[in-house]
């Protein structure tokens, strides 16, 4: 890379690195509540129920014993908007092993 185009390269890249810093800071109080909310342990009814109640999207996908969820338009920035990924894992007796969070972003 040329001398002159790197600043231009971390100019363009600052927005996204600051935006992920930003999306997980305000996620965090989010997710700690769900994991409150959640432990280990919980029914399979009972994690479906907390999520009709919240109203949030979700499926329960038998053969991989999950049910998918997603937090959707929690934070627009500009044209980007910031969802929730989420997955929750069940033994073979439907309850809660783990949750997993990821990021999900959305652009036109």
């Amino acid at each position: 890379m040329s001398r002159a185009l790197f600043p231009l390269v971390v100019l363009m890249t600052l927005p996204f690195v600051a935006g992920c810093a930003t999306y997980n800071s305000y996620y965090a109080p989010a997710v700690t509540q769900i994991r409150e909310d959640l432990p280990p342990g919980s029914s399979l009814a009972r994690v479906d129920a907390y999520l009709d109640q919240h109203q949030i999207d979700h499926s329960y996908y038998h053969k991989s014993n999950q049910i998918m969820a997603v937090v959707q338009n929690v934070r627009r920035d500009g044209l980007v908007q910031y969802n929730q990924s989420l997955v929750f894992s069940f033994d073979p007796y439907r309850n809660l092993t783990d949750i997993l969070v990821k990021p999900a972003y959305t652009a036109p």
